[in-house]
C-alpha cells in the first residue's frame, strides 16, 4: 500500500510540473562573425543543438556540427524539456556556445587564413 501511495504522489507531481510549465520561443541569437565565417545557431529544433559555418564572402555553408543532444522523458511534456543556445562568442580562437541553463561548450576554431609559402 504504501508503495503505491507513494507511486501515485510521484506520477501526480509529475503531471503537475509539466502542466505549470510555460513554453517559450527559442533565443534569438545573432550569428558570429569571426576571420571570414559566419557561425549561426538556428535554434530550430529543441532535441539537439547545431551550429553551422558559412564563408562570409559567399555564404556557402562549410559545415554543421552538433553541440549537444537533450535526452526527452517519456512521461513528461517534450516542448518544456527542450533546450537551445542562449548565446554564443569567440573566446581564445573557440567558439563559446551558452545553452538556457548556463551550460558553455566550446568549438575549437582553426585559422582561416593559409599560411604563407616560401617562393
Amino acid at each position: 500500500m504504501r508503495h503505491l501511495l507513494c507511486a501515485a504522489f510521484i506520477s501526480t507531481a509529475l503531471v503537475s510540473l509539466a502542466v505549470a510549465a510555460k513554453w517559450t520561443p527559442p533565443p534569438n541569437v545573432p550569428p558570429v562573425t569571426y576571420e571570414g565565417i559566419v557561425y549561426k545557431a538556428p535554434n530550430d529544433n529543441g532535441r539537439v543543438a547545431h551550429i553551422e559555418a558559412y564563408d562570409a564572402s559567399t555564404g556557402k555553408r562549410l559545415w554543421k556540427k552538433t553541440v549537444f543532444r537533450n535526452f526527452i522523458w517519456p512521461f513528461l511534456e517534450e516542448d518544456v524539456q527542450w533546450v537551445y543556445i542562449r548565446e554564443m562568442k569567440v573566446e581564445n580562437n573557440k567558439l563559446a556556445i551558452v545553452d538556457e541553463h548556463g551550460k558553455t561548450y566550446y568549438i575549437h576554431l582553426r585559422r582561416t587564413t593559409p599560411a604563407k609559402r616560401p617562393a
